[in-house]
């Protein structure tokens, strides 16, 4: 009798080991692949959302996890401990990591560049039957430029800086949600934004409260003034809105670029990143779910960014297939 109770325990206990064994070569076999992008509700949280759910689809059988961040410079932090696999990131807050001066040689070396995906662009505001034509116009005027530290206040006051404006408006530190209101409510004068276009606040409002865009650049070709900025910040990039974004804007606006970055942890496999571009770029990745998701209006249209960034090998080879 406790020889059979000995052969039924043995029996259990190997049966444990087995389903043991089978999970974690189960999970060996379907790694996750963890992304970051920002806070929950975040144009960037809900893009990493969607590529999660490309991602999921295309690599089986790895599991894909987008997980909410603090933002840009969190991501960067969490791809050099290794916490992530993939992240976005601004391009000046990498340009800043990689040129890190606390004494580390070279800044940091896990980052490795995937690809410059379409950015956000500077946009200055005003009501359609706004008088103000021209930047110069701004002066003695209210300018709702973005939440304390955010990217849209950087650039804002950088760039009016540049411009000799900055000492002669009033800048108002409110998020867009609220510089809109304020902007119907004449409470400011212009609101500027660094986001996508068309952005989903603005589009809303359109139907109710037209609005204008004033180019940062009203010059046809550029001055010296804007070729120094660019110079001084070389994390922003020339752009153009394209025309039609704004009701009875018949021609393309200069402005303001700031890129944003895919960035893999440079251990990351290499076929594993070449399959992730290959997802994203390639044309018969344009499915219906694509088209319905935040990613249909991504394109390769400028893989490189003007800073000096690693390339991962994947997204070298893949760069070397697709040009």
């Amino acid at each position: 009798m406790k020889k059979k109770t000995l052969l039924i325990g043995l029996a259990g206990i190997l049966g444990i080991l087995m389903l043991v064994i089978s999970q974690a070569d189960r999970h060996q076999q379907s790694p996750v692949l963890r992304l970051s992008g920002g806070p929950d509700g975040s144009t960037s949280q809900r893009f990493v959302e969607d590529l999660a759910g490309l991602l999921h689809r295309g690599l089986s059988p790895a599991r894909v996890k987008a997980l909410p961040s603090a933002g840009s410079r969190a991501n960067l932090a969490e791809l050099q401990r290794g916490e992530i696999d993939l992240a976005l990131a601004g391009t000046e807050d990498t340009y800043r990591d990689l040129n890190n001066p606390s004494g580390k040689a070279g800044g940091s070396t896990n980052l490795a560049l995937l690809a410059q995906l379409s950015g956000t662009y500077a946009q200055l505001l005003v009501p359609q039957s706004s008088p103000l034509k021209v930047p110069g116009d701004l002066c003695g005027k209210r300018i709702a430029i973005g939440n304390p530290g955010s990217d849209s206040a950087v650039t804002a006051k950088r760039y009016l800086q540049a411009m000799q404006l900055w000492a002669r408006i009033t800048p108002i530190y409110v998020g867009y949600e609220l510089a809109l209101q304020e902007l119907v409510n004449g409470s400011v004068a212009a609101v500027w934004m660094v986001s996508g276009v068309p952005n989903e606040a603005v589009q809303k409002l359109q139907y109710s409260f037209p609005l204008r865009l004033i180019s940062p650049w009203p010059e046809p070709s550029a001055t010296e003034q804007e070729l120094a900025f660019y110079q001084d910040f070389p994390f922003y990039e020339q752009a153009i809105v394209p025309a039609l974004s704004f009701p009875e804007q018949t021609e393309p606006l200069r402005t303001i670029g700031v890129p944003v970055l895919l960035l893999a942890d440079s251990n990351l496999a290499e076929e594993t990143t070449f399959r992730i571009l290959n997802l994203l770029f390639t044309p018969h990745s344009d499915t219906p779910a694509r088209q319905r998701s935040a990613l249909h209006q991504l394109q390769l249209t400028n893989a490189l960014p003007n800073i000096t960034i690693p390339l991962h090998p994947g997204a070298l080879r893949f760069l070397k297939e697709y040009f």
